[in-house]
């Protein structure tokens, strides 16, 4: 009973945080991470800057990934809203002025397996390559890196790893070549009942992540549409869910995910209701310490 009220006095607080207007973006330090011990990354995963505005209502702060870029107009439309970005580097990038960039963003999910010239798919990219690549990132920028992984990172099953399949002990290995982490595993439109509508493994993936990076930030992705499976879709409430089921146990951010194309939507949308979770993450949870040596 002491629990189910203590589960209702954080739903109504969640609940009534959820309508507070975000909170201004504070300055950042000298390479480009928030100081402000209020500020929680909220973030939309390859989304149109011109969007921004809208984004900005909902609560959101930043963008990760820029389609085909990032391109100086990105950067700048980016700029005009007050949003953060973490994108790949490049030389446009590199030469951008100011804290808009956040972090360089990795490869996409080498954990998974890869496609092969000619079709089909062979082994996931070594570790040894994820890290050699991030050690050149980091020599030509020291903003930090994140590193996106795939669905194995929370699920060992995850047959898209292929040879690599029920092989947990890989990911030590690809999480020394990134400063911060992040995955995505989408359960209410999984279609495999081994998954399918187990929110948890959106908290199995994040305490896994932390515990084999030896504490690097984690960011956990969340799904808010259809994604692969036309037959399912998540609610508000399995959203809200996700959400915290990844901060309470350790994320540091939260990237919403609207669908399973690069390609960004022309609509804003990625919570199903203009309600923000942000200030109420930011004061429970506080800010992540982000800096790195």
């Amino acid at each position: 009973m002491r629990c189910h009220r203590l589960l209702l006095t954080l739903f109504g607080a969640l609940t009534a945080a959820c309508g507070q207007d975000p909170a201004p973006i504070r300055p950042a330090d000298h390479n480009g991470l928030s100081t402000d011990p209020q500020f929680f990354p909220l973030a939309v995963w390859v989304q149109d800057p011109a969007n921004g505005p809208r984004y900005r209502e909902l609560g959101i702060n930043t963008y990760v990934g820029l389609w085909q870029g990032p391109t100086r107009e990105q950067l700048a439309e980016l700029d005009r809203h007050g949003l953060k970005v973490v994108c790949a580097q490049n030389e446009v990038a590199l030469a951008h002025p100011g804290t808009t960039i956040l972090a360089w963003l990795h490869g996409d999910e080498p954990d998974n397996a890869q496609e092969v010239a000619g079709g089909g798919y062979g082994p996931p990219i070594e570790p040894a390559k994820v890290i050699a690549e991030y050690e050149r990132l980091r020599q030509a920028d020291r903003r930090p890196v994140m590193l996106n992984l795939s669905q194995g990172a929370a699920w060992d099953g995850w047959w898209g790893r292929g040879v690599r399949t029920n092989h947990p002990e890989d990911y030590a290995g690809y999480l020394r070549g990134c400063d911060l982490a992040s995955f995505d595993i989408y359960p209410v439109t999984h279609k495999k009942p081994e998954v399918h509508d187990r929110l948890e493994f959106v908290g199995h993936g994040v305490r896994r992540l932390t515990q084999w990076s030896g504490g690097k930030p984690v960011f956990a992705c969340i799904e808010t549409t259809h994604i692969d499976n036309a037959e399912s879709r998540p609610t508000p409430e399995q959203v809200r869910a996700e959400v915290w089921i990844a901060i309470t146990c350790g994320a540091r951010g939260i990237t919403t995910s609207r669908t399973s194309s690069r390609r960004p939507s022309s609509k804003p949308g990625c919570w199903p209701t203009p309600r923000s979770p942000r200030r109420y993450a930011t004061s429970t949870c506080g800010s992540p310490n982000w800096h790195r040596s």
